[in-house]
């Protein structure tokens, strides 16, 4: 008996002893691995001294998070988020390998490179390399984020009701579809094309699709898209952009595949986004229904459902971030993901943090800078804030500095309207560097539906403005008035219909509780908002048409 106790022993101090070095050995792979990791997608923004300081902190930082990040893996297993992490840091590493910066700056460097290698150096030796090298670090960091993530994912879709259910699967089936017969008879949403010229920018409006789709922004963090208003865009976009990867092999006989892809995973997104801020609003059976009729019905939501941009990742990031505020104690890392995938929406904060006192306050305002920049590091973009200045002069031609008040103050009350109602197709036509364009016309007055809106907006805080959600939204909609009209951020280009994925939700949330408080009535506000979201939905689908008829014609689709 004790003979056997003695035996049982000294395998727990084995396996015990043999867990220890498997851990250390995961800290030390990690370490080693992350400089090539953060290296294929160093910025170049501040020259080869940006490029060094980034490793250096990298380097360092690496060897403070080590432990955390590998525990992830040695603590606990489950085998099919180390088969999803491990085929997803395959991608990662190869993908980054072939499209980011590590491969070029070390061919620079190609006769010190030599020196310590001990074979002969060869550009496929070399992307081999950086794939070998990269790919533990990649790998573990990919499993601590499924690792936290899965959890809350499915916490969430397990408290999903009937009603939510239903709405996520009739307006993901539907916009998917919808989305399909777009994409099969134009390219004008993704990927322009007009007699064999690929069109970067600005074909829809002001959208930069086709830069956006091509150059990748969705899976690449260094992609010339992801600057400093969104640095670390591609790290947020990255679930979505590896399972559109994914998804699309099956259907590679399909032209484009992955944008059909990225753009399907991208409307569930907005779904879900919508049931958030039905939750947050506190809605019954009907009126989720009313609420969501609504929003689907706005011109915001019918075109940017189908346009491959970067709003609806932002949106469902600042979505999120009020929703974990409101349902968690935890710290709240969505904030991180709204901040990366639109700077501007450091704005929140004050919103959603809820530290009372000012130095706890000011606290947790250094915690989110810390880890921001620890994020900044890791992913080799440190040196685009090194460089801020030069890119802030360069940002400067989209605030409307030669645009005047008056002129900004009628874009952006066609941009109110806008978040509701399409444009006029008749004036949208415009031929620009030698392509057709669907642009917004010039106008010379305000509109008054705009101003309208922003009234009944203002009323509806008013009306609701106990509501914390409803303080949120003011705040927002307070924001767009600052950056659109008085800072005057795309006016130059006549653009700010780009920014509506952005607002829309507060203006929508304001006005929705301006109808229930103004007319009070349960039925009759049902009947209202059903019978106003009906007939701007027709209108906006007939807006949608016309571009439609604009793509097919002077961008067809393959």
């Amino acid at each position: 008996m004790q003979m056997g106790q003695c035996l049982h022993e000294r395998r727990r101090k084995m396996e015990k002893q043999s867990g220890k070095i498997w851990k250390n050995l995961a800290v030390i792979v990690f370490v080693i691995s992350l400089p090539f990791a953060v290296l294929l997608q160093v910025s170049s923004e501040f020259g080869n001294a940006g490029i060094v300081i980034n490793l250096i902190l990298g380097f360092g930082l690496g060897i403070f998070l080590a432990a955390k990040i590998t525990g992830a893996l040695t603590d606990q297993q489950g085998k099919w988020k180390v088969a999803a992490a491990f085929l997803a840091a395959l991608y990662t590493s190869y993908n980054y390998t072939m499209q980011g910066n590590g491969v070029y700056l070390l061919s620079r460097h190609l006769d010190i490179v030599e020196k310590l290698s001990p074979v002969r150096v060869t550009s496929n030796r070399l992307v081999a390399g950086f794939v070998v090298a990269s790919f533990p670090a990649i790998f573990f960091l990919i499993y601590y984020v499924i690792a936290q993530i899965l959890p809350y994912v499915r916490k969430f879709l397990g408290t999903l009701d009937r009603t939510e259910r239903r709405f996520l699967v009739a307006f993901s089936v539907v916009g998917i579809v919808m989305m399909g017969f777009l994409y099969v008879h134009t390219n004008a949403f993704y990927d322009a094309v007009h007699n064999g010229k690929t069109e970067v920018y600005d074909v829809i409006y002001t959208t930069d699709s086709t830069m956006i789709y091509t150059s990748d922004s969705f899976m690449r963090i260094l992609s010339g898209e992801n600057d400093i208003r969104q640095p670390l865009f591609g790290l947020f976009s990255m679930p979505v952009a590896l399972l559109a990867k994914f998804v699309s092999l099956p259907f590679f006989f399909l032209h484009d595949s992955y944008a059909y892809a990225l753009q399907a995973i991208q409307i569930v997104l907005l779904g879900i986004a919508h049931v958030m801020l039905a939750r947050l609003l506190e809605l019954g059976k009907k009126e989720k229904y009313a609420f969501w009729a609504f929003f689907v019905g706005s011109y915001t939501y019918v075109l940017f459902s189908f346009v491959v941009e970067q709003y609806i990742m932002a949106y469902f990031y600042v979505v999120l971030t009020i929703y974990v505020w409101k349902n968690s104690e935890k710290k709240n890392y969505a904030y991180f993901g709204a901040v990366s995938t639109m700077l501007t929406s450091g704005v929140l904060f004050p919103m959603i943090t809820k530290k009372k006192k000012w130095k706890e306050w000011i606290t947790d305002l250094l915690y989110c800078l810390v880890v921001y920049f620890e994020l900044v590091i890791l992913c080799g973009q440190l040196p685009q804030f090194l460089n801020i200045r030069n890119k802030l002069a360069d940002l400067m031609f989209f605030a409307g500095g030669k645009v005047t008040l008056q002129q900004k103050w009628i874009q952006f009350t066609w941009f109110v309207e806008h978040l509701f109602l399409a444009p006029s197709a008749s004036d949208a036509y415009a031929v620009d560097r030698g392509a057709p364009r669907f642009l917004l016309a010039e106008q010379q007055s305000v509109s008054v539906i705009g101003i309208v809106i922003l009234i009944a907006a203002v009323l509806g805080f008013l009306y609701s403005y106990k509501n914390k959600m409803s303080q949120i939204a003011v705040c927002w909609v307070g924001f767009s008035v600052v950056l659109l009209f008085l800072v005057g951020w795309g006016t130059a280009e006549n653009g700010l219909i780009l920014y509506s994925m952005y607002f829309a939700w507060a203006y929508l949330i304001l006005i929705y509780q301006f109808i229930c408080k103004w007319i009070r009535n349960e039925k009759a506000v049902l009947a209202v908002i059903g019978v106003f979201a009906g007939l701007m939905l027709l209108y906006n689908l007939g807006g949608l048409y016309q571009i439609y008829q604009f793509g097919v014609i002077n961008y067809p689709a393959g």
